[in-house]
């Protein structure tokens, strides 16, 4: 036996040996783990001999969470909840206490708490099903699960969630009950602020149907993806749409009718020179398609013009006709010769578009020239009618009525008023809490400007946050920029002007299956594990904190690499990081915030510094909560593998 041949043996019983030794050391030894068997409060804190646990253990993280994806915080602020996946099984960890255990699958990050923080719910995926589990009870196993979401009502006593069948049939599951077969469900399920509607929009092969409580409202060609509901939970609004309209519903009533041709002209084309470039040379297969079917006429006025020429009026008629035929044209759509376009809508998808001739004059007219648009799409502009998710607002006494909406341009209708026309409109409408004022951010050229009540303020670079009432109303504070400086405008009197400032973002829904925080502040993401695309439909950003009587206000800046509170115009103590917005108690009187500061996390109070920890959880929904009346605080942190409840008194 060669040299290595026994070096190579004797390596193979020296590790065989080591083996032995080692099970023979940890034999009878129970298995660490930290989530069922979590360490006494006493021995699992040891930073010194002399120092007390920060407050109540409530949980363990164990090596195999997802606690940093996962983790979500009840709106008490008391209860913790996260994935965890271990020996082939993934459970759902609340408080230290284990779930049932499922087959290891994709996790789930969404866990929801319902607003009064006694329960919880979230969505298994199992054996190419998914289930709901509320209370720790399974639910029935469907297909699948909407948006893999379980919404609970206003008052926690109800819950709700949309499933898809087998057969692709869908149902409502509302309170454990399945109501009536759907073609499908559009969107969210939602509920009335007063608990008593459940609301979603179902769908046929034709029609979309706006339904409260198992009614339908009436029959559309298109409703957008939600319901609004006044606080009183008396009235309803959304958009719907036909062919050639969209329309605002009130109270099932239509008050607003936008009508919309799908022919071209004079500012349907963006650029003139590319779009008559592309014609003459015709060299793609969509681009020969449109030449093809072009007149006589247009080809000639093309041929004959030279690039760089500017196109005269005539040239223009001429080819704008042309193009205005090839949106009539029943012959227009073959499938061979548009293979490499993308439709938006969902009927191409499915090829019922594949015999256009048997369609409607209408229907034509309208998918010619989304057609037409996908082969020039930055030469010609799409239709100009457009509306925002989410853009239909109620006033606090559910009197008023605001939404956004897109004629050419953007505006703001309030009670049925068009305001001036912009760009854009930067953010929702706000309304001030006693319903008589309202503000938006508006942009024209390279202009922002907040508008109240119709009147625009004083015009800035940029609107860095939504426009803030003040309790009472006749306070209104927002963030501008100009130049390379940031400052608060309180009625209209500009404050110091620094580096930057610090803003609270809230993301209100994204084009995810869930709601989630996916911002980028200070040139830093903040995510919460989303498992598709994580574009934001609509962000809040929130830069002033008024006092609950309105007498204060509190923002944060930073300066020379510092951030910091302005407290009524005084700056207070500088920190690595403000990690937390300020939040007042219920009285006014006391102040608290996050702050970050030698690798340490702490909550500042008045002024005062608490005790410093690894980590204040900041992440899926933790901060700071004043009890009321306001004779302590709290909060939850992080120590290596522990998560406590801090609970500090505010008086001494």
């Amino acid at each position: 036996m060669s040299g290595k041949k026994i070096a190579l043996l004797l390596m193979i019983i020296l590790v065989l040996c080591g083996g032995i030794i080692f099970w023979v050391q940890t034999r009878g030894k129970p298995t660490e783990n930290p989530v069922s068997s979590p360490v006494p409060m006493d021995k699992n804190w040891s930073k010194s001999p002399n120092e007390s646990p920060p407050g109540k253990l409530i949980a363990t993280i164990g090596p195999h969470s997802f606690m940093m994806h996962t983790l979500t915080i009840s709106p008490d602020n008391r209860r913790v909840a996260f994935w965890e996946k271990r020996d082939g099984k993934q459970y759902v960890i609340v408080n230290d206490k284990k779930g049932k255990e499922y087959k290891e699958h994709l996790i789930n990050c969404e866990i929801i708490f319902s607003p009064d923080s006694k329960r919880v719910a979230y969505i298994v995926k199992e054996d190419k099903g998914e289930f709901a589990v509320i209370d720790g009870k399974v639910g029935k196993k469907y297909s699948a699960i909407s948006r893999e979401y379980v919404y609970f009502s206003p008052d926690s006593s109800r819950t709700a969630y949309a499933a898809v069948k087998e057969k692709n049939k869908w149902a409502a599951v509302v309170d454990g009950k399945e109501g009536k077969e759907l073609y499908g469900i559009v969107g969210d399920i939602s509920f009335s602020p007063d608990s008593k509607k459940v609301i979603y929009i179902s769908r046929d092969i034709k029609y979309m149907h706006p339904v409260i409580n198992g009614k339908e409202l009436g029959d559309f060609a298109g409703v957008r993806q939600k319901i609004t509901l006044s606080p009183d939970s008396k009235r309803t609004a959304y958009f719907a749409r036909g062919m050639d309209y969209k329309s605002v519903i009130l109270d099932g009533k239509k008050i607003r009718k936008y009508k919309v041709s799908f022919f071209l002209n004079k500012n349907s084309i963006l650029k003139w020179n590319e779009l008559l470039k592309k014609l003459k040379k015709h060299d793609s297969l969509p681009v020969k398609r449109v030449w093809d079917i072009l007149d006589k006429k247009s080809k000639d006025a093309i041929n004959a013009w030279q690039p760089g020429q500017t196109p005269d009026k005539k040239l223009k008629s001429t080819v704008l006709n042309g193009l205005n035929e090839v949106i009539r044209k029943k012959n227009f759509y073959r499938k061979k010769d548009f293979e490499g376009i993308k439709f938006y809508h969902t009927l191409v998808k499915k090829q019922v578009w594949a015999r256009v001739d048997r369609l409607s004059e209408l229907r034509i007219t309208h998918f010619n020239r989304q057609l037409l648009y996908r082969v020039f799409p930055g030469e010609i502009a799409s239709l100009y009618i457009d509306s925002k998710e989410y853009g239909l607002i109620f006033s606090p006494d559910s009197k008023r009525l605001a939404y956004l909406f897109k004629l050419g341009k953007w505006f703001v209708d309030v009670d049925g008023k068009e305001h001036e026309k912009y760009e854009d409109i930067g953010t929702l409408p706000t309304f001030s809490r006693d319903s008589k004022h309202i503000a938006y951010v508006a942009k024209e050229g390279k202009k922002e400007v907040v508008v109240v009540d119709g009147k625009e303020e004083k015009k800035y670079d940029a609107i860095g946050s939504n426009p803030l009432f003040s309790p009472d109303g006749k306070t209104i504070a927002y963030a501008a920029r100009e130049g390379d400086k940031q400052f608060i405008v309180i009625n209209g009197k500009e404050g110091k002007k620094y580096s930057d400032l610090v803003k609270e973002s809230v993301v209100i829904q994204t084009n995810c299956k869930r709601e989630v925080r996916v911002v980028k502040e200070r040139g830093e993401e903040f995510s919460i594990c989303c498992e598709r695309d994580d574009k934001v439909l609509h962000l809040t950003k929130n830069a002033v904190v008024f006092s609950p009587d309105g007498s204060h206000t509190v923002y944060a800046a930073a300066e020379n690499g510092k951030e910091f509170i302005v407290v009524d115009g005084e700056e207070q103590k500088k920190y690595d990081r403000i990690l937390t917005f300020p939040v007042f108690s219920s009285d006014g009187k006391y102040i608290a915030y996050v702050v970050r500061e030698n690798c340490r996390e702490f909550v500042v109070l008045n002024g005062k510094e608490m005790r410093k920890f690894d980590d204040v959880i900041t992440i899926g929904g933790g901060r700071v909560v004043f009890d009321s009346p306001p004779d302590s605080l709290r909060y939850l942190v992080r120590e290596r593998n522990n998560i406590y409840l801090v609970e500090e008194a505010t008086k001494p």
